[in-house]
């Protein structure tokens, strides 16, 4: 029973660990802070790089058919599909498009076709750390020529 009275003080009846809150609170914010904002980032780098996918995969696909000679308007259907998606979330210029082979005359019905989409890191993120700036956000699609 003593330990108890010793805790509070006499005149005010409040603790005299009142402090201790905001000491522990100064402690946990920013961890907490840091993860949960580390958590809305990686969530938004996979929010882009489906997004690249998807887009990849539009690409492909009209790439693929017999009516489609050359590689613009596939890469117009890709870039579509982002506008659609991923509208300001990051300048579409950015987004590099690339097709193997790189040009579509010269590839007969049932080749093979990849349509890769790129984006740094960096243009996408709201929060870059530095250990990501070098880094590529990739989106694959391969389909056969019709």
């Amino acid at each position: 029973m003593m330990k108890r009275e010793m805790l509070h003080s006499p005149i005010h009846g409040r603790s005299i660990r009142r402090g201790a809150t905001t000491v522990e609170l100064a402690f946990v914010a920013p961890i907490f802070f840091v993860l949960v904002f580390g958590v809305v980032e990686f969530g938004r780098a996979l929010m882009v790089k489906q997004s690249l996918t998807e887009a990849a995969r539009a690409g492909a696909r009209t790439a693929s058919l017999a009516t489609t000679l050359d590689t613009s308007r596939a890469e117009q259907a890709a870039r579509d599909y982002l506008q659609q998606t991923m509208t300001d979330s990051f300048d579409l210029n950015q987004c590099r498009i690339r097709f193997q082979p790189s040009t579509l005359d010269s590839v007969a019905r049932g080749d093979n076709l990849i349509v890769e989409l790129e984006v740094d890191i960096d243009d996408v993120t709201w929060i870059a750390p530095s250990f990501l700036t070098d880094k590529v956000l990739r989106g694959e699609a391969r389909l056969t020529k019709e």
